[in-house]
Formats: C-alpha cells, sequence, structure tokens
C-alpha cells in the first residue's frame, strides 16, 4: 500500500529503526524492522502504511497499550501535587517523576519533549595537573542560562572575598556574549566548598535567586566549567 498523504509513526520508526541485515540505504523491506512492529501486529507488512489505513491505526494502537503500561508504573511514584511541597510553580521544584511524567506525555502525543538537564556541575579541565595547583587558586567559569529582559543584568556573588562576601552591591557582572547563557570566570581558592547565588538587577532593584545557596567545592588543578540555571521568579 501506498500513497502520497502524510505517513504516521510507523513510517518514521521504519526509517529510523535500521534493521541489522540493511543491504541500502532506505531498505525498509529488510526483516529486522518488520520483526519489531510484528512484536505488536502480526498483520503488518513491509512498506509504506497512511495514516489513514486500518493497518496504521491498529499499530499505532497496540503500540500506546503496551507503553501505557509504563506510564501506569510511572503514576505511581508522582506526588499529587507534583511537587515535594505547596503548588507546582517553579520548574527545579519538581521531582524527577513528575519531570517523566510530562516527558512521557508528550511522546504519547507525538511531541519531542522539552530536555530536563542536570545543573549545578563542575567540570574539571584537562589541565588539572599543571601549574594552576601550586598557586592555590582555579579559574573558575560559572555558565547560569537566565533570560532578561532589557536593561537587565545578571550578577553573582558569594561566601569567599573573590565573591565579594555575598555582598549584593559588589556582585560581579556577568557577561551576556552568550545570552540566555550569561558567563564570568572567577580565580577563587582551590579545594575550597564555596557557597554562591546569582542576583538580578533591573531599574535600580535587586532580586536573589532563591533558597538554598548553590554550593561547589573548587578543584586543585587551573580551571573548571560550573553549568547552573537561575533558579526561582524572575
Amino acid at each position: 500500500m501506498s500513497d502520497t498523504r502524510p505517513h504516521s509513526t510507523v513510517d518514521t520508526c521504519f526509517a529510523h529503526h535500521p534493521p541489522s541485515d540493511l543491504q541500502a540505504p532506505g531498505d525498509r523491506s529488510a526483516p529486522g524492522s518488520i520483526n519489531f512492529f510484528q512484536q505488536f501486529s502480526s498483520a503488518i507488512t513491509a512498506g509504506s502504511h497512511a495514516s489513514s489505513t486500518s493497518n496504521c491505526t491498529t499499530l499505532t494502537a497496540a503500540i500506546k497499550t503496551f507503553t501505557d503500561a509504563f506510564v501506569a508504573e510511572l503514576a505511581k511514584n508522582t506526588s499529587p501535587s507534583g511537587r515535594r511541597s505547596g503548588s507546582p510553580d517553579n520548574m527545579v521544584d519538581l521531582p524527577r517523576s513528575f519531570a517523566s511524567a510530562f516527558a512521557a506525555s508528550d511522546a504519547r502525543g507525538g511531541v519531542i519533549a522539552i530536555h530536563w538537564g542536570a545543573t549545578d556541575l563542575v567540570v574539571p579541565s584537562s589541565s588539572s595537573t599543571s601549574s594552576g595547583a601550586s598557586s592555590g587558586t582555579v579559574a573558575v567559569t560559572f555558565d547560569v542560562h537566565a533570560t532578561t529582559v532589557w536593561g537587565e543584568n545578571i550578577y553573582i556573588t558569594g561566601s569567599v572575598g573573590a565573591l565579594k562576601n555575598w555582598s549584593p552591591k559588589n556582585a560581579l557582572l556577568l557577561s551576556a556574549a552568550k545570552y540566555p547563557t550569561w558567563s564570568i570566570t572567577i580565580n577563587l581558592p582551590a579545594n575550597t566548598p564555596i557557597q554562591y547565588k546569582y542576583i538580578r538587577k533591573y531599574k535600580g532593584a535587586t532580586t536573589w535567586e532563591k533558597d538554598p545557596n548553590k554550593r561547589i567545592t573548587t578543584p586543585s588543578g587551573d580551571t573548571c566549567i560550573v553549568k547552573d540555571s537561575w533558579r526561582g521568579r524572575r
């Protein structure tokens, strides 16, 4: 069966699930792909199946039934409110199971879900064994994802002198050259636990990130990179 109308996920799966014995690019008649789909519908045959055909609707219904069993298990670990306490108002407050529920729901509807990336990561550089250790400092690059309005800027301050000892007045301005990532590189004491926060300044007003403080322990090498996201309301 073949026509020129839009095709369903079946065709996408055939195209992106190449079998091990594929003989030529685009050959979707090889047995690997068809064996995969026949797990869900023994009547399915190799070829293109328009979304309006009974073969396609039968197959997609069977796949949804199969995957819904996983969603049911996921639901058992998703809190009713979706948040550790109170009502959801910020992505960083949502437990992993709640994020998974969103991703699973989007996938079921044929939508690619947004990325739920880890934050507060320290990535030591490959030069960690060079002369930086003897100086007692490490060049730490702070990259924070934060959207702003025109005229609004992102700053950082924290628990050590190099971070201005929690002074919002003297906080260090980050560069918006890689917007929406704001960035700054600061020489900090090596092998030291440090707490810090980002703040926003706009039209004379200062807005702090939500608690708790962000924390890192600096390495002993020359450089490292910290990847963050703004925590809380803008």
